[in-house]
């Protein structure tokens, strides 16, 4: 079971967490420029 089905889990895990450290990157930078657009 771990040949055929390690590497595709593992892929999927890798791309997963690499769209979900890209949000939480885009989140980050995001809401604080949201947040100072709005004091302005």
């Amino acid at each position: 079971p771990y040949a055929n089905h390690g590497p595709v889990l593992t892929r999927c895990e890798v791309t997963s967490m690499k769209i979900l450290r890209t949000l939480k990157k885009i989140i980050l930078e995001a809401v604080p420029t949201y947040l100072y657009v709005l004091h302005l």
